[in-house]
């Protein structure tokens, strides 16, 4: 089996463990601290004539997905998703996902109900603003 590129192994293993946190682009450039473009440059391993990715950048997005350089750079077995917003929203789990956190929500008391509404409701404007920029 020939060896994968270093740019190839980090390209796929990014879109495995976004696609495992549901994370968009965007999502995983705000995370790191990188340009969405940037990130792009490192998900898409295009050969030559792509730019290598600077280790502090790979090190900065590996920080952001909890993982340490070695784990974000080893080759897995098995291949990333091609593309990590399709797999964030195309898992057939979502509905069953989506009636247990409303279940779980509302087996909360209501004090902590509402504590939670205010937080998802502080973090979905700070959210709209950022994205507004």
């Amino acid at each position: 089996m020939k060896k994968k590129s270093a740019d190839s192994v980090l390209s796929e293993n990014l879109r495995r463990e976004m696609g495992k946190r549901h994370l968009s682009d965007t999502d995983m450039a705000h995370r790191s601290g990188l340009s969405v473009s940037t990130l792009q440059t490192l998900l898409n391993a295009a050969g030559e004539e792509r730019e290598s990715a600077s280790l502090a950048r790979v090190q900065r997005v590996a920080e952001a997905l909890g993982m340490d350089l070695p784990e974000l750079l080893a080759e897995k077995d098995q291949p990333a998703p091609a593309n990590t917003r399709s797999v964030a929203r195309s898992t057939d789990d979502t509905p069953k996902q989506l009636g247990q956190l409303i279940e779980d929500f509302f087996a909360l008391p209501e004090a902590d109900r509402r504590v939670l509404l205010g937080t998802a409701t502080e973090m979905a404007s700070k959210y709209r603003q950022y994205i507004s920029r």
